[in-house]
């Protein structure tokens, strides 16, 4: 979904950069829109997957999404004013490539079997289909 989203915000801007139609543009810029604005919330879900690394991951993700907000629109407004406005959104044009090229890593994990014993490589201690992750509980959790 998040590459799917990166083709949408890509077809949406390239039709507003590349095509010196007004109606097109107009087609482009909704285009644009919805792309960018699935992006981000799917990230951000996608970094709170795994329990054990979710705050970090979405500290991360957070904190790129904050950088782009605040430093994004100056350093476009500055670039199009040397080069023009539309010249300027190919900064935006290229991120968006990055990011639909970088979706993979938001990918969910899965377990991999390994040959003979029935168990998925995730914890070595659990049987096969047994549940992982933050529903478990720790013996030593228990007690307490």
């Amino acid at each position: 979904m998040l590459r799917a989203s990166a083709v949408v915000a890509v077809v949406g801007l390239g039709m507003l950069i590349f095509v010196p139609n007004v109606p097109i543009a107009i087609v482009g810029v909704v285009l644009w829109g919805l792309g960018a604005s699935l992006g981000f919330p799917m990230g951000m879900s996608a970094a709170a997957d795994d329990p054990r690394t979710a705050a970090a991951k979405v500290s991360a993700v957070a904190t790129i999404g904050y950088v782009a907000f605040l430093a994004g629109p100056p350093i476009i407004g500055f670039t199009g004013e040397h080069v023009g406005l539309l010249n300027g959104l190919l900064i935006v044009f290229v991120f968006i490539i990055a990011a639909g090229l970088a979706s993979g890593a938001a990918r969910e994990r899965t377990a991999i079997t390994r040959p003979g014993d029935g168990r998925t490589g995730g914890d070595p201690g659990l049987p096969a289909g047994a549940a992982g992750g933050a529903d478990r509980t720790d013996t030593a959790d228990r007690r307490r």
